[in-house]
């Protein structure tokens, strides 16, 4: 993982979005580029995708580069089921 990445442990559920939102909110007021390690993250609920997609919006509309680091096939299917289709990120890769 990039020293300035933000990693999400192995899942992103209602149980822990709180924390993960408050990270990202705080980094995405930096209007810096940001840096998303999913590498770990096998499992996300509809709260964990909907702040992933919401986070990929926000970057799009504050031109803020955003970069994914490694998608586990879990975490693709499980968007793909969602129909969440975030570019960049799962099974479009």
């Amino acid at each position: 993982m990039s020293k300035d990445a933000i990693g999400f442990g192995s899942e992103l559920t209602i149980r822990n979005i709180q924390d993960a939102h408050h990270l990202l909110s705080d980094k995405l007021h930096q209007n810096q580029p940001l840096v998303l390690d999913l590498s770990g993250l096998i499992k996300a609920d509809t709260a964990g995708a909907q702040l992933l997609f919401l986070t990929y919006l926000h970057c799009q509309q504050q031109a803020i580069p955003l970069h994914w680091l490694g998608t586990s096939p879990e975490l693709a299917g499980q968007l793909a089921a969602l129909g969440i289709m975030i570019p960049g990120l799962g099974s479009e890769q």
